[in-house]
């Protein structure tokens, strides 16, 4: 390599560096940024606002994208406690827009998926069985929630997840009519309704 070569090669590895430097301050910035509201504007998209003073849109997701059916609505909107996720459960509907139809019948919704916005990430948690509760846990570094079927099932079925890597940390089923004596802490934050 010669000496003109040399000084091209290292100056273009300062500016990476540099370059590097600086994606890595503004990454550090944004994740310092916490949430502070999750509403749902009249065009049915959810606006989430950080301390900063940024804002997003989230738009409602469509079939292929993490769930089955168009999404319809946004339910049970938490953000954890140390502010740094936002999550919701993506309402979808097979028959049309949830509520009354103009033949007088009703669309319901189904609490499909719980989503989990955190660090410019997005977590999708469920397999189709409907989610009814959730929470999020440790200070927002987990998510516990409650499936259960529509139909003829008399088990309510709970998983505890680390939201960072995904990764199932515990689960738990309990028959309706038989709780044990025995729930773990993180199963009756999900389930507050559950006899003590």
């Amino acid at each position: 390599m010669t000496r003109r070569g040399l000084v091209w090669f290292s100056f273009a590895a300062v500016l990476a560096v540099v370059a590097d430097s600086l994606a890595g301050a503004h990454s550090v910035a944004a994740a310092r940024s916490r949430y502070v509201s999750a509403v749902v504007n009249k065009q049915g998209n959810l606006r989430v606002a950080f301390e900063d003073g940024r804002r997003i849109t989230v738009l409602p997701d469509t079939p292929g994208s993490g769930t089955h059916w168009k999404q319809r609505g946004f339910g049970d909107i938490q953000i954890a406690p140390d502010g740094r996720s936002v999550g919701w459960i993506s309402q979808t509907s097979g028959c049309g827009p949830i509520g009354p139809r103009s033949d007088g019948s009703y669309c319901p919704g189904f609490p499909e998926t719980l989503v989990v916005y955190e660090n410019g990430r997005t977590h999708r948690y469920g397999d189709g069985i409907p989610i009814w509760k959730w929470t999020f846990l440790a200070d927002g570094a987990q998510v516990g929630y409650e499936r259960m079927m529509l139909h003829f099932s008399n088990e309510e079925y709970f998983e505890l997840r680390d939201v960072a890597t995904d990764r199932v940390l515990a689960k738990f089923t309990i028959k309706i009519d038989a709780v044990p004596a025995e729930v773990p802490d993180w199963v009756r934050a999900v389930d507050r309704d559950l006899p003590r």
